[in-house]
């Protein structure tokens, strides 16, 4: 049988929220019957791109930014006439998914899929103008909603953020960011072992995973733990995660003069493991949708102290704390947590909370299938 093909677009394969959730859907959907094309923009080896291939997918590079509008619409009806013919296009971009999803209409893709993942589309946060930001938001979630026969969000806020109330009550599914829930069963044996291999034995450990962005709000995390060491001399922050920012907070942790109580281990694949050397798990991010570390740390037993821009929805099992940014209250919140502290973890709770890989690939599927018997070249 021949296998259905679909074009992922997405910014890059790096180790991300959105890109591994990507990479997710690879991993666990049925390979017998569909094959994963990913469409990333610029020449960079992205962290993901040797397992795509080794599934059996393809990784396709493009120079031609997404927001050229004309130019991109050639490139991809070259990459069409190279790789295709593909019957389904999923965008993992937020607002440039109209651009891609309008391309992908001229070309004649029948499935157009938009992929909500944040609770912001992040041109505030590069700094753009804001009513430039504004105005183009808007186009693009007209473009969006006339161009997608099918929207998805990862959870409430992020939908309605992207296409509009309207549109996300009237037609968008929700599909959360699931994970492998049993790779984050809390580990005693793990626990011990990075616990001593990193000598944070004795101490409170605080664990942040997320890339050095200004949207993930490292700065103020390190005021915050630098003011916290002052009381509480027997902790280390460690962050996991990379980026642009990262010397810059290195250096804020040189000024401090707390570089011996910051661990910064970079991008690394052993996530789950080391959710097992923590103690609590801290988020102050600007805006979110639906992190997956969150749910990782949930899924380890993990209390979680996160930015109140975090949309409440993921807090499955009660132990989530959402606070201001403000550094009395996170300095206040961080002196409640523990050396060993740890909640039962509730597998079945989070799965039956929808936040199972296995089952959001399985509703992908579906949405696959039903949306190529049905036709859906209407819009």
């Amino acid at each position: 049988m021949e296998r259905i093909k679909v074009l992922q677009v997405i910014g890059t394969l790096r180790i991300g929220g959105a890109e591994t959730v990507a990479m997710n859907l690879y991993r666990f959907i049925d390979r017998e019957r569909f094959e994963f094309h990913y469409l990333v923009y610029g020449d960079s080896v992205g962290d993901y791109e040797d397992e795509v291939k080794a599934l059996g997918g393809l990784v396709i590079h493009t120079k031609c930014s997404i927001r050229e509008k004309i130019n991109f619409s050639h490139v991809l009806k070259q990459i069409y006439k190279m790789y295709g013919p593909y019957e389904i296009v999923h965008v993992h971009m937020m607002f440039h998914n109209g651009v891609v999803l309008s391309a992908a209409k001229k070309v004649g893709i029948p499935v157009r899929i938009s992929h909500a993942h944040s609770t912001n589309g992040g041109g505030e946060n590069r700094g753009c103008n804001r009513i430039i930001h504004a105005i183009y938001s808007l186009y693009e979630r007209w473009l969006i909603n006339r161009t997608a026969n099918i929207l998805i969000s990862c959870g409430n806020d992020a939908g309605v953020f992207l296409y509009g109330k309207r549109a996300f009550d009237k037609r968008c599914i929700v599909i959360k960011n699931g994970i492998d829930v049993s790779k984050y069963k809390f580990d005693t044996r793990l626990r011990n072992i990075y616990r001593k291999k990193y000598n944070l034995s004795g101490k409170i450990v605080f664990g942040c995973v997320g890339h050095f962005e200004k949207v993930k709000n490292h700065a103020f995390l390190i005021d915050v733990f630098s003011e916290f060491c002052m009381q509480e001399r027997a902790s280390e922050l460690v962050l996991l995660g990379d980026g642009i920012l990262r010397s810059t907070i290195e250096n804020q942790c040189l000024e401090l003069k707390i570089k011996d109580k910051v661990l910064i281990m970079g991008n690394v694949n052993d996530v789950g493991n080391w959710m097992n050397a923590f103690d609590c798990l801290l988020m102050p991010s600007i805006f979110e949708g639906m992190p997956l570390a969150l749910i990782e740390a949930q899924a380890s037993g993990l209390k979680c102290i996160v930015s109140q821009n975090i949309s409440a929805e993921i807090d499955i099992t009660g132990h989530v704390g959402f606070l201001p940014l403000d550094k009395k209250n996170w300095i206040e919140e961080m002196k409640k947590c523990s050396i060993g502290e740890r909640f039962e973890s509730d597998e079945m709770r989070i799965k039956e909370s929808g936040y199972s890989v296995e089952r959001n690939v399985k509703e992908l599927e579906e949405i696959y299938i039903h949306t190529i018997n049905e036709g859906m070249n209407k819009i």
